[in-house]
């Protein structure tokens, strides 16, 4: 790995994270988006900052990411379906997240634009919708945490437990792609499915 690759900084902040070693999950990612401010990387050091009750910090991290996706919307970049699934995430302007995952589905149709619109339409509350969203982005079975996660808790909003249970524990097994402020969400989930 090159030493100051972005995206290997970003991955292995996830691992460090993942493997209990915060420290050097935040020097990792404060190295990567001092090259590079790419939102994803700026939203998970945010929640890292979070995570340590760093709320000033996190909250700086937080506006960043608001701040590049209306730059980049200003000169025609391509962010919205970032900015949808960290609005969400953060449980922040969720009607405007539909809104946005909405238009990016009818811009771009594949399994994550799918996945962005499940998860916005779950955290507004309109679970029939979400999950006719998450069975499309699962319809391919894609190996990726973050719709697997998505598609359990919305299984498990509509008391479909063993599916919940299946879709959340591959999720688990795929938890250094998640986002750092949802895997204590997950686990908390499997542990109540598990009970």
């Amino acid at each position: 790995m090159a030493p100051d690759h972005v995206r290997a900084l970003g991955g292995l902040a996830r691992i460090r994270e993942a493997q209990g070693r915060r420290d050097e999950a935040v020097e990792l990612l404060e190295r990567a988006t001092a090259d590079l401010p790419s939102p994803d990387l700026v939203a998970d050091l945010g929640d890292l900052y979070a995570l340590d009750d760093r709320e000033a910090a996190a909250a700086d991290a937080y506006a960043l990411v608001e701040r590049i996706a209306e730059v980049a919307r200003a000169t025609g970049g391509v962010y919205d379906r970032q900015l949808v699934v960290f609005l969400v995430d953060h449980d922040r302007r969720v009607a405007d997240a539909v809104t946005l995952a909405t238009a990016e589905l009818a811009a771009r149709t594949d399994v994550y634009g799918y996945d962005a619109l499940a998860w916005a339409l779950y955290k507004d509350g309109r679970l029939e919708e979400a999950d006719a969203a998450a069975r499309e982005a699962t319809r391919l079975g894609t190996p990726d945490g973050r719709i697997l996660y998505h598609a359990g808790l919305i299984a498990m909003a509509l008391d479909r437990v063993d599916e919940a249970r299946e879709l959340l524990r591959a999720a688990a097994a795929r938890e250094p792609s998640l986002p750092p402020l949802q895997v204590p969400v997950l686990r908390a989930a499997v542990d109540a499915l598990d009970d």
